[in-house]
């Protein structure tokens, strides 16, 4: 179910998508990955405190799962509480292999729109020398394009 939700996510189609993710969690309410996701629709519906609810019980669930660190990172960046995000960001660093370009682009994000451009600076170099390495070109060009924007 919880798959067959991302399918329907993916395709806009949201009722289709909650429906499956309330499924898998039903059937398995240890799958932390069914909160993180049916979190992210949470979010893309911007109903934030549903999205949180999801990415605390997906990471209570699992603390090692970078990814539900990463999703309540964006939202909390996109509220604004920037410490918190930080926090998040920080987490998945140390959490995730130093080769996980996301935590450090979220964290320069982050610094950047805090206005600290000294700390944003390194991170996002370094996001964008690991997402170049990695083949992910368009989070290589919106690293660097943000970098650009900062110098």
């Amino acid at each position: 179910y919880s798959n067959r939700g991302v399918l329907y996510k993916e395709k806009k189609q949201w009722e289709l998508a909650l429906a499956d993710y309330n499924k898998a969690i039903e059937i398995n309410p240890q799958d932390a990955g069914a909160y993180n996701n049916r979190g992210l629709l949470y979010q893309e519906k911007k109903q934030w405190e549903l999205a949180l609810a999801d990415y605390k019980k997906a990471i209570d669930l699992n603390p090692q799962l970078a990814i539900a660190y990463y999703n309540r990172g964006l939202l909390y960046q996109k509220q604004k509480k920037y410490n918190l995000a930080l926090a998040d960001f920080n987490k998945i660093l140390q959490l995730a292999s130093p080769e996980y370009p996301d935590g450090y682009f979220g964290r320069g994000m982050v610094y950047a729109l805090m206005g600290e451009k000294q700390k944003a600076i390194p991170d996002l170099q370094r996001a964008a020398q690991l997402f170049k390495s990695q083949g992910k070109t368009a989070d290589y060009e919106q690293a660097m394009n943000l970098l650009k924007s900062l110098q």
